[in-house]
């Protein structure tokens, strides 16, 4: 599940994503027919689970999906938190490139969630916590706030060779700017994270998340400026360098729903498209960090606006 979304554009971007996808999907499909024909039958014994599997069999080698999914104790630490910096050339300057000409020059933040989380079974917890976020974390860090608490439960199955983790969560609104200001009160969210990882290294996945807003029944609140609901789509790409670094890339689409002053499903619909590269580590079993180059819009690519970044997992306990 992720917390803090970048996001990106262009129709022609999900047609070839998809002939990708496929093209991996038909892969994985064939090795598994092949290895079908050469795994004995199981025992007489043996329980027969459907489309999901056991725990056991659903143990994954990924190690920032063995550290997103958490501690193996009944009760844990979970942080999740992104830098979001300036320029390649200044990483850790205090300004991010002002590319929308805001007469005020956006600030680097360092955020994301903080939960405690308790293992319910060997495939599914359920998290308590809050976002976090502060602003020029280098330079000292500024405006340091601790806002919207959150609720989830996550799963993780299989349904044939493809591992997933399936995520609902209940966040409550309580930041000045989209609480006080713009009458956010609730949000919903439901997301799946998908992922298939071939024998050479290679992995491919993609995580979905569908968001809910509800609003509060106040009047004075601009409706124009309160979306009720939007989508994100981020397929990405991990090859396995050694057992602790990969290399990876993200590609962030956000399709911007529901306007609340519309009638129609997405009448203000569009898409904004990103993309990283960067390198995955395992610095230990349960931390994993990612250090990226991000191409925040291809309708403008440049080094002045090339940023840097890094988000991390890290479980305790």
């Amino acid at each position: 599940m992720s917390f803090i979304k970048i996001k990106f554009k262009s129709g022609q971007t999900y047609v070839a994503i998809a002939a990708i996808l496929g093209a991996f999907a038909a892969q994985a499909l064939a090795d598994d027919s092949n290895s079908s024909q050469t795994t004995p039958p199981p025992a007489a014994n043996a329980q027969v689970t459907g489309t999901t599997s056991t725990a056991a069999e659903q143990e994954v080698e990924n190690k920032r999906m063995k550290a997103l999914e958490g501690s193996k104790s009944p009760w844990s630490f979970q942080a999740q938190l992104q830098y979001s910096g300036s320029t390649i050339n200044h990483p850790f300057a205090e300004d991010l490139p002002n590319t929308g000409g805001s007469s005020v020059a956006p600030k680097v933040t360092l955020g994301g969630t903080i939960a405690g989380r308790y293992r319910i079974d060997e495939s599914t917890t359920a998290g308590v916590g809050t976002g976090i976020v502060t602003y020029t974390p280098f330079q000292g860090p500024k405006n340091t706030s601790v806002y919207d608490p959150q609720v989830d439960i996550a799963h993780s199955f299989k349904f044939g060779k493809i591992h997933n983790r399936a995520d609902f969560q209940l966040l409550g609104y309580t930041d000045n700017q989209y609480g006080s200001q713009l009458g956010y009160a609730t949000m919903i969210t439901v997301s799946d994270e998908s992922f298939y990882t071939f024998k050479f290294g290679l992995t491919v996945g993609l995580s979905f998340e569908l968001d809910y807003n509800i609003f509060k029944g106040k009047a004075g609140y601009d409706p124009s400026a309160q979306t009720q609901y939007d989508l994100f789509t981020d397929p990405y790409f991990e090859y396995a360098l050694s057992d602790k670094v990969n290399l990876r890339s993200v590609i962030g689409i956000q399709a911007l729903g529901h306007q609340n002053d519309m009638h129609s499903a997405f009448a203000q619909y569009h898409q904004k498209i990103y993309q990283t590269f960067g390198v995955g580590v395992s610095i230990f079993e349960g931390w994993f960090i990612y250090n990226f180059v991000q191409i925040p819009d291809y309708t403008n690519v440049a080094t002045n606006t090339l940023t840097y970044g890094f988000s991390t997992i890290i479980d305790l306990f």
